[in-house]
C-alpha cells in the first residue's frame, strides 16, 4: 500500500471511532433522560403522586404487587445498579430477596420511599454522564456500563408501567393536576 492510501484508510479508521464515540455519546444521553420519561414513558414521578396510604398498600387481588411493594422493589434495584455503575461491589440479592416482607407502610414511610426513589434518579443521571459506554461493571458480569444502564431503564419503566396499571384498576390514574 502507498503512504497516501495508508493515511486515508488511518483518518477513515479515525472518523469512524470518532462517530461511533458520537452515537455512544447519543445512546448514553437518550438512557439518562428515559430515566425520567424523555423519549420513552409517563413520568415515574407523576406516577407516583398524590396517592393517599390506603391506596399505596392496596392489591386488587391476592397475586398482585402492591404500589408500595413495587415500589420498594425498584429502589432497591436502581439503589444496587447505581452503585454497580460507579464501580462499586454489590452483594445481588437472591430471588425472592428483593421484595419487602412486609406490606405494610407509614405515610412518612411512603414519603421517604418516593423521595429516595427521586433521588435515584438525579443520582443515575449523573452517574450516566460519566459513564463511557463499553466499560466492564465489575460488580456485573459480562455487563457493560451502557447496557447496565439500558437495564435500569427498562426495570424502572416496567414497574412505572404496573403502577400506573395498579392506579388505573384502584380507580386513581390520573392523578389530579
Amino acid at each position: 500500500m502507498d503512504k497516501n492510501r495508508v493515511n486515508e484508510k488511518q483518518k477513515a479508521v479515525k472518523q469512524s471511532r470518532a462517530c461511533d464515540t458520537t452515537m455512544t455519546d447519543q445512546f448514553i444521553e437518550t438512557l439518562a433522560k428515559g430515566l425520567k420519561a424523555k423519549y420513552t414513558h409517563v413520568d415515574p414521578i407523576r406516577a407516583l403522586q398524590a396517592i393517599s396510604i390506603d391506596k399505596v398498600v392496596e392489591k386488587p387481588n391476592p397475586q398482585t404487587r402492591s404500589i408500595f411493594e413495587l415500589l420498594h422493589h425498584v429502589v432497591l434495584w436502581q439503589n444496587l445498579t447505581i452503585e454497580a455503575l460507579q464501580g462499586h461491589d454489590v452483594i445481588w440479592p437472591k430471588k425472592g430477596e428483593d421484595w419487602p416482607k412486609s406490606n405494610a407502610v407509614s405515610k412518612e414511610g411512603w414519603k421517604e420511599l418516593v423521595e429516595e426513589f427521586t433521588q435515584g434518579l438525579e443520582r443515575a443521571e449523573i452517574v450516566a454522564e460519566m459513564l463511557e459506554s463499553e466499560t466492564p461493571i465489575p460488580a456485573w458480569e459480562n455487563m457493560s456500563a451502557s447496557n447496565g444502564l439500558l437495564v435500569l431503564v427498562q426495570h424502572n419503566s416496567y414497574h412505572m408501567g404496573q403502577i400506573v396499571l395498579l392506579r388505573q384498576v384502584l380507580g386513581i390514574w390520573p392523578p389530579e393536576s
